[in-house]
């Protein structure tokens, strides 16, 4: 399972029309696939902040949850925080994006972290459903709440 898109219980529910229950089924056995592959969960609150400190040097792509084939590679991290009672993640992205104008339609993206210069597998992905933005000039800030992340 090699894929950024990420859906919630309810999306399960109306996607496949099962209970809430079999959804959450559905979800565990994507999430087992997940740490088939070598990814570790995190609550979004206990990521180790040495993790965190290594974002910055690593190459960043963000999916849409509504176009996972679209990527933008020229998005920039801004960091982690917490608002609201809330772990949030903050990304600098281009109006002009179409990742960014499918992440105003859908609210849900996937943030995913490469070793510089490398490709492969993603050693982190931070799962984020969108809370807000602010305008800077050219550039968007997208403040996102995180609702999974995943190491390997």
């Amino acid at each position: 399972m090699k894929t950024n898109y990420m859906m919630t219980v309810d999306d399960v529910m109306e996607e496949l029309g099962v209970k809430r229950s079999k959804a959450y089924s559905i979800l565990k056995q994507l999430n087992d696939e997940l740490a088939k592959e070598g990814y570790v969960a995190f609550a979004a609150d206990k990521v180790p902040s040495t993790l965190l400190q290594m974002l910055p040097e690593s190459d960043m792509q963000v999916v849409s949850a509504g176009k996972p084939d679209t990527k933008e590679t020229s998005a920039q991290w801004k960091g982690t925080g917490n608002m609201f009672g809330k772990s949030i993640a903050s990304i600098a992205i281009s109006k002009d994006s179409p990742v960014y104008k499918e992440i105003g339609n859908n609210d849900t993206y996937s943030l995913s972290f490469f070793k510089k210069g490398e490709s492969g597998d993603a050693w982190l992905i931070i799962d984020c459903r969108k809370q807000g933005e602010t305008a800077e000039g050219q550039q968007i800030t997208v403040i996102g709440e995180i609702v999974n992340v995943w190491m390997k």
